[in-house]
């Protein structure tokens, strides 16, 4: 009898000690959150991606300006997956968050309709006269990343904030414009790496955000300087969390 209560007793410590390490599990599993697809887009006919103190030292009058600052220009971004860590209590009404994750982007840079980018013989990025003014000739720089940051979200009000450096590498940039058929040509001279610092504020799937790159888009010495500025909207399309 003594064995079996001996038994009893240690089947229940045995069990008691699983639940509360289960429960313990799952609370630190709860503090991890991953979640995809998150999208950003650019607000009606609005230019949202542009060059801040563009400049074109080193290049001729009739060369200068081949980035049509007057023209539309389209930022695109998708965030493939995000895992994030809350950081603060889970039953005080705003939460804290570090993440991090993966996202592919796009800018879309209007050129002069009257001219597309090439390199000269030394490598230098130079505009190349067309035979006549085309709507769309562009040019275009994909990129591939990995944000850092920390957001701040407000549940009663479904209001979040969110910062972030973005850390990313080139992995296509070319030339586009119709002549009448789409012509696409690589480019060299862009910067293959790109830090920005990015900030939104969203309510509830959506919002605005705001994006800078320390670094410029081409190379020194071999295009115009000038970083790339973004300003547009966000949405949250609805995605999958674990």
């Amino acid at each position: 009898h003594c064995q079996k209560e001996h038994q009893k007793q240690l089947f229940h410590c045995i069990h008691n000690h699983l639940i509360l390490t289960g429960e313990h599990q799952t609370i630190s599993f709860r503090h991890l959150i991953l979640e995809l697809f998150d999208r950003e887009w650019p607000p009606g006919q609005c230019r949202t991606v542009r060059l801040i103190g563009e400049g074109y030292a080193g290049y001729s009058a009739d060369e200068q300006g081949f980035m049509a600052r007057g023209r539309k220009s389209v930022h695109f971004a998708t965030t493939l997956f995000r895992y994030s860590l809350r950081l603060s209590d889970s039953r005080v009404p705003t939460k804290c968050y570090f993440y991090t994750g993966l996202r592919i982007s796009n800018d879309n840079f209007s050129l002069q309709p009257d001219r597309t980018l090439g390199n000269d013989a030394t490598g230098r990025v130079v505009p190349i006269a067309l035979d006549r003014e085309y709507k769309k000739s562009k040019l275009f720089v994909e990129r591939i990343g990995v944000p850092i940051g920390f957001y701040v979200s407000h549940r009663p009000s479904r209001l979040r904030f969110d910062v972030s450096v973005i850390n990313s590498i080139n992995f296509s940039q070319r030339t586009v414009y119709k002549k009448p058929k789409m012509r696409s040509n690589a480019i060299r001279g862009i910067n293959p790496y790109q830090c920005a610092i990015r900030a939104s504020i969203n309510y509830s799937s959506f919002g605005f955000y705001t994006e800078y790159s320390f670094t410029p888009l081409f190379r020194k010495g071999v295009g115009p300087s000038g970083n790339i500025f973004s300003l547009g909207a966000t949405i949250n399309v609805g995605g999958v969390k674990f």
